[in-house]
């Protein structure tokens, strides 16, 4: 299989990056370096993930595929993201990486059981909108 390459986002990034996480949505999409890695397919953008470093805990989060990947293809992309997202938590001595998967993306979810973590819960999330966001 051809190789995904992974890096920090870059800015002017930010309207591909919504478009994978949240295309419906009228907000708009700005400051995602460093905290978003992407995946690349060539050049193009075809996955993303929020990596947020911080200790003791590092949040791996809200990952976006795009839709016409193949689930092989999809598997790749995840398991590439997370090991970019894993090598940057252990560089910088996190102690404790939690990750929220949606119900429905068990690629994510299976490749994380298998090779990374235990499924502590499952969870309610709830969000607001601050009125920076508006």
């Amino acid at each position: 299989m051809k190789k995904f390459l992974c890096r920090v986002a870059e800015e002017e990034e930010a309207p591909r990056l919504k478009e994978l996480i949240d295309p419906d949505s009228d907000t708009i999409w700005q400051g995602v370096a460093p905290w978003w890695v992407v995946c690349l397919d060539n050049d193009r953008i075809i996955g993303c993930v929020q990596v947020i470093v911080s200790s003791p805990i590092g949040h791996i989060e809200f990952m976006g595929l795009e839709p016409s990947l193949t689930d092989m293809q999809k598997a790749y992309a995840i398991k590439t993201m997370v090991k970019f997202g894993l090598y940057q938590m252990y560089s910088n001595e996190v102690f404790h990486i939690r990750s929220t998967i949606p119900m429905g993306n068990k690629p994510w979810r299976n490749m994380m059981k298998k090779h990374f973590g235990d499924h502590l819960c499952d969870a309610s999330q709830y969000a607001v909108r601050t009125k920076w966001a508006s």
